[in-house]
């Protein structure tokens, strides 16, 4: 173009006569005319207009398959690693952080998706100019394809191709890809097991531990146990000092409940269900079952307190108020130095009155006792007598007489177990017990029926752990009380319990035997009282029982042992967190840039025959300006006089005789100015 020319008033030659908001008027003969002279089909123009063909998309569409892969990758990718450790999941991937693969994923995503709309925008203006519009337009639209800034302003206009106003919206949005695809990865604290760490919880499948044999009881005295005949057998130290844990609770330090737990190395611990050997009881009330009796003789005598009186109950056991007849006449002489009274009494018995046998059951005992209804006085409350008693001490007050029963027998206790702030706390779920017959005749050698073996199976989802040379399908997990065991707890607890709290007045009652001192509650005990006595010796029993029995591999009884429990050990670790709704946006861009080449390809093909120029520079260099009447009113050596320039030139895409595509020059009637 010479910029030299002579100045003259611009004009442009114009082909054809193209209706753009009014007519437009041929400058080149000044005469409304056809498109009759549009090139035939076999001239050389007609090459010029085929219709597009896909290749001239193929790489476009090789980039949106690349966006898409690369957006799938992405989704599979944190997909797999969510909630997963971080550290571990960087040293499965060479030591590369998370947030660098999706950085990757993303830059591949983006500059993709920006080839493809820079290449749909830049095609777009052509299809824009086979219509006259201003050239201002062209420049807009070029900027468009070139970045946000070009975008944006073109997003502001109000005329302008749907598609390029489509692309530039996608261009300005993908500016927020990267930030939006940095915050779909985020971290949170979690735990996960340690592969060097187990924890291992103490569980017993039978007991027969620190139990030794005494010689043969041939002539056994009065008192003497002979339930189970002549031979007896000595319980272990183990047991012996859990019982007495649990009786006198923490006031020693042998073996209880809270030893037996499992200890947890890490911050957390999980455990599978699990089922040991133990001791279990039961308790009930049998207050019903006493029988009172009085001698009315006595109570009519004058200056009497009360008449002497005996509770007794089905198993024999007897209580009097007063220790003997002379007791009651010294209290109605005013006489306490030999007045003795009797407030409870405690024994083994052989059978229950209501309890149910449970097979096992190796010692029961009952208590009847007259307990105080003024807490305030308790058997060592002191000479309280303007509460508890008359002038010499003897009570006045009202006595209720209680009778209870409780049992001790073998059982298998199933928990759960949890760490609540750091401490494994284990949940009873169940207990299970023995059944059908466990006594059998030995014949007068041994002169009694016999326990046998206890064999209880829990039925929960257990199979034993048989050892490799058995074979065949494992039995279910059973637990074995060994007869030995329990016969050795009969033999112990026959005398442990026997006892009587009796006492001039009663500030000063004293108990014989401390078993009873414990379950008397100085006088105030009752069944609640009682069953967490005997709850606490039961608990502490079975964490002997689970710290020194023994776990099994092989078979046991007629199942097999549960053997060893372990529970894996959680330690601290960062996990990978996935925040799925930050991955819509560079979701949108893909899905954007999809519609936007699908729809340019078919415009492209089936709509227009304009050829697939896109973004090229090169059709300007090649085709550019009709410039046969161009004038203009000044040299245009700025960009600012061509964008003023620009503003006021209309042009349009038009076909030449000679074969060639330009841009000519037109303008417009009755526009004032206006974008067509």
């Amino acid at each position: 173009m010479d910029i030299d020319r002579e100045k003259r008033p611009l004009t442009a030659a114009v082909a054809d006569n193209v209706s753009v908001e009014g007519q437009i008027i041929d400058n080149t003969g000044g005469h409304s005319a056809s498109r009759a002279n549009s090139p035939s089909p076999s001239s050389p123009t007609a090459s010029n207009k085929k219709k597009v063909h896909f290749p001239e998309w193929g790489f476009e569409c090789l980039c949106l398959l690349l966006a898409i892969a690369a957006l799938a990758a992405m989704v599979i990718f944190i997909a797999t690693a969510q909630n997963q450790p971080m550290t571990a999941w960087r040293r499965r991937h060479y030591n590369i952080s998370i947030n660098a693969v999706v950085a990757i994923f993303s830059a591949l995503l983006k500059g993709t998706c920006m080839y493809i709309v820079a290449e749909v925008i830049g095609q777009t203006k052509w299809h824009w100019f086979e219509q006259a519009h201003r050239l201002s337009d062209f420049k807009r639209i070029d900027n468009a394809s070139r970045g946000p800034w070009g975008s944006t302003q073109l997003f502001c206009r109000m005329r302008v191709p749907a598609l390029a106003r489509l692309g530039a919206f996608v261009t300005i949005i993908a500016m927020a890809v990267d930030p939006f695809t940095q915050n779909i990865i985020a971290t949170s604290n979690c735990q996960t097991p340690s592969k060097n760490q187990t924890v291992l919880v103490p569980t017993a499948d039978s007991y027969t531990s620190q139990i030794s044999s005494m010689a043969r009881n041939e002539k056994p005295s009065p008192g003497d146990f002979t339930l189970w005949g002549i031979d007896r057998h000595v319980l272990g130290g183990a047991l012996k000092a859990s019982v007495y844990g649990g009786l006198f609770g923490t006031s020693t330090t042998v073996i209880n409940a809270s030893i037996a737990r499992p200890s947890c190395p890490g911050i957390n611990c999980t455990f599978p269900r699990y089922s040991t050997l133990g001791v279990c009881h039961r308790c009930a009330d049998i207050t019903a079952s006493i029988s009172k009796a009085c001698d009315p003789q006595p109570s009519t005598q004058d200056n009497v307190f009360r008449p002497p009186c005996k509770w007794s109950l089905p198993n024999g056991q007897l209580l009097r108020n007063y220790a003997s007849s002379d007791d009651y006449y010294n209290s109605t002489n005013g006489k306490i130095d030999n007045l003795y009274m009797n407030f409870a009494i405690i024994n083994s018995t052989l059978s229950t009155i209501t309890l149910p046998h449970v097979p096992g059951t190796f010692t029961n005992v009952s208590i009847l006792a007259n307990v105080t209804s003024n807490p305030n006085c308790t058997t060592d409350a002191g000479v309280l007598f303007f509460e508890c008693g008359n002038q010499i001490g003897v009570p006045t007050m009202e006595l209720r007489t209680i009778a209870i029963e409780c049992s001790l027998f073998p059982c298998t206790r199933t928990y759960t177990a949890s760490v609540v702030n750091g401490a494994v706390v284990e949940t009873e779920v169940k207990r299970s017990f023995g059944n059908g017959s466990w006594m059998s005749d030995h014949g007068e050698w041994r002169g009694a029926m016999l326990p046998n073996d206890i064999i209880i199976n829990p039925g929960d989802d257990c199979k034993a752990k048989w050892s490799l040379n058995k074979g065949g399908d494992k039995p279910p997990c059973t637990f074995t009380a060994n007869s030995r065991f329990t016969m050795a707890l009969g033999n112990f607890f026959w005398g442990f319990w026997n006892g009587t709290v009796t006492g001039k007045y009663y500030g000063t009652a004293w108990s014989n035997n401390d078993a009873l001192e414990i379950l008397h509650g100085k006088g105030v005990t009752n069944l609640t009282y009682i069953d967490h006595i005997f709850a606490g010796i039961t608990d502490s029993m079975t964490a002997a029982i689970r710290l020194t029995g023994t776990r099994f591999d092989g078979s046991v009884g007629y199942g097999g042992g549960q053997g060893d429990v372990t529970g894996k050990v959680l330690l601290a670790d960062t996990c990978i967190d996935v925040r799925w709704g930050w991955i819509a946006l560079p979701s949108a861009v893909a899905l954007f840039t999809l519609v936007l080449l699908v729809s340019t390809v078919v415009f492209d093909r089936v709509a227009r025959k304009q050829p697939a120029w896109k973004t090229s520079a090169l059709p300007l260099v090649f085709h550019g300006f009709d410039i046969a009447e161009f004038a203009s009113k000044g040299p245009l050596l700025t960009t600012k006089e061509m964008e003023k320039e620009a503003e006021g030139l209309w042009v349009r895409l038009s076909d030449q005789t000679s074969g060639s595509i330009r841009l000519k020059t037109c303008r417009a009637q009755g526009v004032d100015g206006k974008d067509s």
